[in-house]
């Protein structure tokens, strides 16, 4: 790792914005900012406080990035905030309101990302100058440069739950100066009631369909050559778009969806049918598929899309947001705050690691496109190409599946320790003594292999409790406990997963009983499941 990783670790000490927005390609970035009106659909006008205004056709944001060829006025990161952005003449006359608090909110909601503090008013001095300077620093894109001449591959930005809409912005400043147009939205809620994003996929996919139509006409771009990416929840809309059927998009790019460790009946992804549409409509999918995801994954929505090509990649060191460009922006802005509080920098080698990472990912985005949009034989190798064994080791692989095939291929003794996929496999297409006489093998070798990651286990186990077998997930659980005491925290992060559910989802005390359930289950005798259980179930009473 140390000949990838140690020369970034020079670039630490500069701007945030300024490391991270540095377009490659060759043509300069131009970026717009619109709004467009659907008339089909209704929304509600608020002002920032909430205060409801009128009700009128929804308003879509529209954020462009182009290629240029000159002209146009520098921005700044916090320019993605803080411009002017037309107001299109269908449009109420509330809606400068509209305009203004969505600016404040995703200012805020990019403050509470960079910094890991949810309350932004209290940011101290030291925090407080770190995002300044990061909204200070000039980014790749110029604000209505001209245009390039030409009709150009679309792609559809979709951020998470929770987004700012800038969170991937050197990523799109990248596609733009490489020959894409890029456009994503705010993506907020349906009803107007709040600007956060994602409550319902209808919602998205009425936006994602109507900035294709736009984009087309306005924006140079070539409506038959479209792909998205989308992270978080963005991932799981751009694969839900992707099994509607009619989807124009030839190609999907999946980060980070956070269900790809987890097994299909997990209830965690049931809002919004995520799941049970998957389960339902796999079969229409369409076009290629990329996921990237943590080392862990077990690729069990991607295994059903059987009519579609797919690859998958693993990475190593990224969390959550480190797949997208605002978790290497936040890391930077924290150890920004560190210095200017005279305190050590926290996590500079891990913060590097990261950066290399992520820049191989976008790297690989970039070839997925160019295979997928621009029939690039060179890309589509770089996408068959053995990963450099600097990325992660044993952490990190690229694996890929054609058109009707279905699971992991099956597991060959000479190819070292099997994938959580195949082991899983192995796991519940075979006796458990084979099974755990290769994982004990495994372990033996080299125990720190994804497949000994906790929560390969835990997905099992839970997948194998939520199927009503209690004894077969209780004899799992018992031979990783003889495997490993460390195999214990499987019961701790159910217990976890519990207590977490309470704070995350309060109003919902179904989502916090069914990890205590399962943690009754697996062990009857636990005082503290029982304890959880029993005051959830109260509380579920009232």
């Amino acid at each position: 790792m140390h000949l990838r990783v140690l020369p970034l670790l020079f670039c630490l000490a500069l701007p945030a914005a300024a490391q991270t927005h540095s377009a490659r390609g060759p043509y300069q970035v131009g970026f717009t900012q619109r709004w467009i009106v659907d008339s089909t659909r209704t929304y509600r006008y608020a002002d920032a406080s909430g205060r409801v205004l009128s009700d009128g056709p929804r308003p879509i944001a529209m954020n462009v990035w182009y290629p240029a060829t000159g002209g146009g006025t520098p921005l700044r990161h916090g320019d993605y905030f803080d411009g002017a952005i037309p107001a299109g003449a269908k449009l109420p006359s509330v809606f400068g309101a509209i305009t203004r608090a969505l600016a404040v909110h995703h200012r805020r909601t990019a403050t509470i990302e960079l910094t890991r503090v949810q309350n932004v008013d209290s940011l101290d001095a030291a925090h407080r100058a770190a995002v300044d300077a990061f909204l200070e620093a000039p980014v790749a894109a110029r604000r209505d440069a001209r245009r390039a001449i030409g009709r150009f591959p679309l792609v559809i930005y979709i951020s998470g739950a929770g987004a700012s809409w800038d969170d991937n912005a050197a990523l799109c400043e990248r596609l733009a100066s490489l020959g894409y147009v890029v456009v994503s939205s705010a993506w907020q809620r349906g009803d107007g009631t709040n600007l956060g994003t994602h409550d319902r996929f209808r919602t998205v996919e009425g936006d994602v369909r109507a900035l294709i139509v736009e984009a087309a006409r306005h924006d140079g771009a070539d409506w038959t050559r479209v792909a998205l990416i989308g992270h978080s929840a963005g991932a799981q809309s751009a694969i839900r778009l992707q099994t509607e059927g009619s989807s124009p998009a030839r190609a999907a790019l999946i980060l980070d969806t956070t269900q790809d460790t987890w097994s299909l009946t997990d209830e965690r992804w049931g809002d919004g049918g995520f799941l049970d549409v998957i389960r339902n409509r796999y079969h229409r999918a369409s076009g290629t598929f990329l996921f990237a995801t943590v080392p862990e994954a077990q690729f069990q929505v991607g295994d059903t899309l059987t009519n579609s090509e797919r690859w998958y990649l693993t990475l190593p060191h990224l969390d959550h947001n480190d797949f997208i460009a605002q978790g290497i922006d936040g890391r930077r802005v924290r150890a920004d705050a560190e210095r200017r509080a005279g305190k050590p920098v926290t996590d500079s080698i891990e913060t590097a690691a990261v950066i290399a990472v992520n820049a191989f990912l976008n790297g690989y985005v970039v070839a997925t496109l160019a295979a997928t949009l621009r029939s690039d034989t060179a890309a589509r190798a770089t996408l068959r190409a053995p990963l450099p064994q600097p990325l992660g080791g044993n952490q990190s692989r690229v694996e890929h599946r054609n058109i009707g095939e279905s699971g992991p291929p099956s597991w060959q003794p000479s190819h070292g320790a099997p994938t959580p996929a195949q082991w899983r496999r192995l796991l519940l297409t075979g006796d458990h003594d084979t099974a755990f006489r290769i994982l004990g093998d495994a372990w033996r070798a080299d125990s720190t292999v994804p497949l000994f990651h906790q929560n390969v286990g835990l997905a099992i186990i839970r997948e194998r409790l939520a199927a009503g077998d209690s004894l077969g997930a209780r004899a799992i659980h018992q031979r990783y406990l003889a495997l490993a005491p460390r195999f214990s925290n499987i019961m701790n992060a159910m217990l976890s997963w519990g207590s977490a559910m309470t704070s995350f989802a309060p109003n919902e005390p179904e989502r916090a009983a069914i990890w205590y359930r399962y943690a009754v289950m697996l062990d009857p005798s636990n005082a503290k499941a029982r304890e959880q259980l029993e005051a959830v179930e109260r509380r579920m009473k009232r």
